[in-house]
């Protein structure tokens, strides 16, 4: 985006050190250059204009706009991740399965992998993934040539694993010690509140 400036003549020089450039009519700031430091050049409405948050739209617009021309001169990559979902389909006769690999233990995907035939792939695994990066819909793609298990714990089981050491079973010892019958549900709220005579005679 280019940015005009209103410059007086005797401040050309502050706004030329500041690598801003003359296109022979008026003052700008090229792209890739910082537009605070000539806030006061500026036009006000054009400079709330850059300070307003991008919505999601203009965002992905943005983001495709720089990533997919770069995206361009990327051969093939290689990623790790934990497989977090599995859906398979076809479409116009052409059979595909989508995997979505993550590395978070609550199982957000990262990034979506696209495999041009039908193959099960349990989840809960980690996957050595080949192929080529792209842009899918405002969303990182990858082009699956090949796909590897790998004998490592998923970070899901790693979760679990110390969840369980955190907080591991209790004990009949220990319940019978604490004097809670676990078959029941607890409610905590004053006698008084709306429904709690209902909700008591429920359970």
């Amino acid at each position: 985006m280019k940015i005009i400036l209103n410059v007086p003549y005797e401040e050309k020089d502050l706004v030329k050190a500041l690598h801003g450039r003359w296109d022979g009519k008026s003052w700008y700031i090229p792209e890739g250059v910082d537009y605070h430091p000539f806030r006061k050049w500026i036009d006000p409405k054009t400079y709330q204009s850059l300070e307003a948050p991008l919505n999601i739209d203009d965002l992905l617009l943005q983001y495709k706009k720089t990533v997919s021309p770069a995206l361009g001169s990327f051969q093939t990559i290689v990623v790790i991740g934990d497989v977090c979902r599995v859906f398979s389909g076809e479409n116009n006769k052409q059979v595909f399965t989508y995997l979505d690999l993550t590395n978070s233990p609550n199982a957000k995907p990262c990034i979506s992998i696209r495999i041009d035939q039908k193959i099960d792939v349990p989840l809960d695994i980690r996957v050595k993934v080949t192929g080529i990066l792209s842009v899918h819909n405002g969303n990182l793609q990858i082009r699956a040539s090949e796909i590897l298990p790998i004998d490592e714990p998923t970070v899901f089981k790693r979760t679990l694993a110390q969840w369980e050491s955190d907080y591991p079973p209790i004990t009949n010892l220990q319940k019978k010690k604490v004097g809670i019958r676990f078959n029941r549900i607890g409610v905590i709220a004053p006698k008084e509140s709306a429904g709690y005579n209902d909700f008591i005679t429920l359970i």
